[in-house]
């Protein structure tokens, strides 16, 4: 662009006059904006007209006078000036090589986006203007056809297909749901960055449901009114199993990356339409008191489980004690509690309970701000697991050297391959964080999704299968290991491990 924009300013010098629009006019505005700059500034006389053929009275009244119109105004009253040395002719026009376009845009306003008759009105417009019946009436407005490989273009930035990711991006689970929003960011980013041919481009729609059944109720409701064919939701267990019924009424896809409570894909009508990428209750309690009873000369008589007090919170918790019972005996002492950061009974709680071991079930910041109270306590000497929300680098940032050797579940990431640590590079530079585990089943969620509407849309009448199925039989290699789903639509293997703090990084151990 640099290259015909000198060339043409170069040509300007020749002229005395320049004759511009009205300051208001788009095809005015277009200009400037196509340069950076006002393309007047080289000229000595400057006038300004509302329309093409007062643009081209003015011409002819001065000499060494130019001006710029509309290619449908050009008759033979006019002559152009070479871009580049490329002549504006409908040939160099219609094949891109004319450098100076200006893009047209449909505007939809919402009211219309949530209307579906009204959505269906536009495609059909769009379609003709597409089609070979168009081209007569568009010559006959004095525009140009589009090419063909120029309507396979706009076909495919004009009507994406939609993707809803709700999360809570406001309130004590902010970072979370950012985290996750994230995940379907570069997901997105990646699909559209490698499209293939008939691919549509994926346009990503992002809801803050506060953490709140009602705002993630409303997300869920613009997700059906925009006519998303999936949606990568919630975080919280309780958002997630309400919102479901609303996608399965509308076939609205649910992968939940955040949301571990077995109620989510209990029910028949469940199978096909809902699923998760995040590990279920069991799976992680399970993991945790076995990943316990293999710590070597660890105290263990009595341990203290603190969770949030969400359905999911209390559900993990609980499941935590059974299987504490179960790897170590009825000898253990293991009391479970709800707690709160900011409550001044939950320090007092901390003074007085000396636990061997504590597990804790919450936010990370949450997390991190425990250990320091531990600290301060006199009591960094206990044992501290973490669940999978706190497996982000943000906790070991919060709580600095009281991390050290705190052990956390997280996604059973690979660091060490070069995949993952590009990965991880362009993540941080995009996002300006780390990666968490809920980065990665958001990023799984989302490209499961992606890759199988992508299936459908080339192939429906062919596969004869409906996007749920064909996620139900998909398996896709993730940086946790590979996912595929049982017939609940939860991931078939565990994809956990254990890491333990050691120089302010995740390492993996072999609990």
């Amino acid at each position: 662009m640099k290259v015909f924009y000198s060339q043409l300013l170069e040509d300007l010098y020749v002229y005395n006059h320049f004759i511009n629009k009205k300051n208001t006019n788009e095809n005015r505005l277009f200009l400037e904006s196509f340069f950076k700059k006002p393309a007047t500034q080289n000229s000595t006389n400057q006038f300004e007209v509302n329309n093409d053929n007062e643009a081209i009275d003015l011409v002819q009244q001065y000499e060494h006078s130019i001006s710029y119109i509309s290619f449908s105004s050009i008759t033979n009253r006019v002559n152009t000036v070479h871009v580049d040395h490329i002549a504006p002719t409908q040939l160099n026009i219609s094949s891109g090589n004319f450098p100076i376009y200006k893009p047209i845009s449909i505007y939809e306003s919402d009211k219309l986006l949530t209307q579906s008759n009204k959505r269906s009105q536009i495609e059909d417009l769009l379609n003709f203007l597409w089609s070979a019946d168009a081209i007569p009436v568009i010559k006959s407005a004095g525009f140009i056809p589009l090419s063909a490989a120029e309507i396979e273009v706009i076909k495919y930035e004009s009507l994406p297909l939609i993707l809803g990711v709700s999360a809570p991006l406001s309130g004590p689970y902010a970072e979370l749901g950012r985290a996750i929003v994230n995940g379907a960011k570069i997901a997105v980013l990646e699909a559209n960055e490698n499209k293939l041919k008939n691919h549509k481009k994926i346009e990503l729609i992002i809801c803050d449901d506060k953490a709140e059944v009602s705002k993630g109720l409303d997300c869920a409701n613009i997700f059906i009114k925009n006519k998303a064919f999936g949606v990568v939701g919630h975080l919280n267990s309780l958002i997630s199993i309400e919102t479901s019924k609303l996608y399965m009424e509308n076939n609205i896809v649910q992968i939940s990356p955040g949301s571990s409570h077995p109620w989510l894909t209990e029910t028949e009508e469940a199978k096909g339409k809902v699923f998760r990428t995040i590990n279920i209750d069991e799976n992680q309690a399970e993991k945790i008191a076995s990943a316990i009873s293999k710590l070597e000369n660890q105290k263990m008589e009595r341990i203290l489980v603190l969770h949030n007090g969400t359905i999911y919170g209390s559900h993990l918790a609980a499941l935590i004690e059974n299987f504490i019972f179960r790897y170590l005996g009825k000898d253990v002492i293991v009391q479970s509690q709800s707690f709160n950061i900011n409550d001044s009974r939950y320090h007092l709680q901390l003074k007085s309970s000396v636990p061997d071991i504590i597990v804790f079930i919450g936010e990370y910041a949450d997390a991190a701000q425990m250990l320091v109270d531990l600290a301060l306590d006199n009591k960094s000497g206990i044992t501290f697991f973490g669940a999978d929300g706190n497996f982000s680098k943000r906790f070991i940032d919060l709580a600095g050297l009281k991390a050290e050797g705190a052990y956390i579940i997280g996604c059973n990431l690979d660091q060490t391959s070069p995949s993952y640590r590009s990965f991880d590079k362009r993540y941080q530079e995009l996002f300006r964080s780390s990666i968490s585990s809920f980065s990665i089943y958001s990023y799984d969620a989302s490209r499961i999704l992606i890759n199988s509407v992508q299936i459908l849309n080339q192939n429906e009448t062919e596969t004869g299968k409906s996007l749920g199925e064909l996620i139900s039989e998909s398996k896709t290699e993730s940086y946790c290991g590979e996912i595929n789903f049982n017939e609940k639509g939860d991931p078939e293997q565990s994809r956990l491990a254990v890491f333990k703090v050691k120089n302010g990084k995740f390492v993996k151990t072999n609990l």
